[in-house]
């Protein structure tokens, strides 16, 4: 515990795992945690999801702030949840609005343009707040078709789906159940809303600070990508340009290795199961 305290926690693991291999057990007061670090075992473990369910630890700590959102639940009742919000995400649905992520990106880019009109030299900027605010408004528009006005829009006509849907969910969905539930009652959207709120903004929002911290200190590397848009013999940057730009893409990978938004996740096992890759043996009610 002691090699913990006050320490970043995947500073602490990434110590333990290089005094004690891929595979070590750790206590926490009453705590117990097996942490697996080899990538065949990561792996196996994500694959064999009847095995290794959503784990005892993150959903207790989680139900505490979004109650019975996705990362809350587990059998059915997951199912029945990621069914619903997983395809809000998907690579399709954000490329499909890729004019809308440019508008939103564009209104930011104005305001912090004009806070440099008066001392171009000197201004004060809460780019994580603010790179927040944006992935919060894009996700907003794709995912629930609402407008947060976190980006300041004046525009609140426009259909609000999420608004109707709440008007439209029927009360005899609660008492259904689990394995007859298709949708998501009132206080499940709520919760998933907030979940959304915080998880896809946060984790968005800190990476794309990050970015613009790293390309403020590696003035080469932000030299590399701006030779790399110019190169585009297009006026206009759409969805078959962004994919080609190999060079931002393997950037902003590294970002993400070097400064993860999530460090770790949690399992409990249904069943005894052994590690192919360390050959440890596990048991039921684990929690890796």
């Amino acid at each position: 515990m002691d090699q913990v305290r006050g320490r970043y926690i995947g500073d602490a693991l990434k110590q333990f795992q290089a005094e004690y291999g891929d595979t070590f057990q750790i206590y926490l007061g009453l705590l117990h945690l097996i942490c697996v670090c080899n990538p065949e075992d990561v792996q196996h473990v994500f694959t064999h999801r009847h095995i290794y369910e959503q784990g005892d630890l993150h959903i207790n700590q989680h139900r505490v702030v979004f109650n019975d959102a996705l990362i809350c639940n587990i059998g059915p009742k997951y199912k029945r949840h990621a069914s619903i919000i997983l395809p809000l995400f998907r690579r399709g649905k954000i490329l499909n609005n890729y004019d809308l992520i440019i508008d939103c990106t564009d209104k930011l880019l104005d305001q912090w343009r004009s806070t440099t009109d008066n001392d171009p030299k000197h201004f004060h900027l809460n780019i994580v707040d603010q790179c927040q605010n944006l992935s919060l408004a894009i996700f907003g528009f794709i995912g629930f078709d609402y407008d947060f006005q976190t980006l300041k829009e004046s525009n609140i006509n426009k259909t609000n789906n999420l608004t109707q849907a709440l008007n439209q969910v029927q009360k005899t969905e609660v008492a259904k159940p689990e394995q007859e539930k298709k949708g998501l009652y009132h206080e499940e959207v709520i919760n998933e809303l907030l979940l959304f709120i915080v998880a896809r903004s946060e984790t968005t929002g800190a990476t794309a600070s990050w970015f613009i911290y790293f390309m403020s200190k590696y003035r080469r590397v932000q030299a590399l990508i701006t030779a790399e848009l110019r190169s585009n013999k297009y006026h206009a940057m759409g969805v078959e340009q962004i994919e080609s730009l190999t060079y931002l893409d393997r950037i902003i990978q590294e970002i993400l290795r070097f400064l993860r938004p999530v460090i770790s996740t949690t399992r409990t096992l249904t069943v005894d199961d052994q590690l192919p890759g360390s050959g440890v043996q596990l048991h039921k009610d684990d929690e890796i």
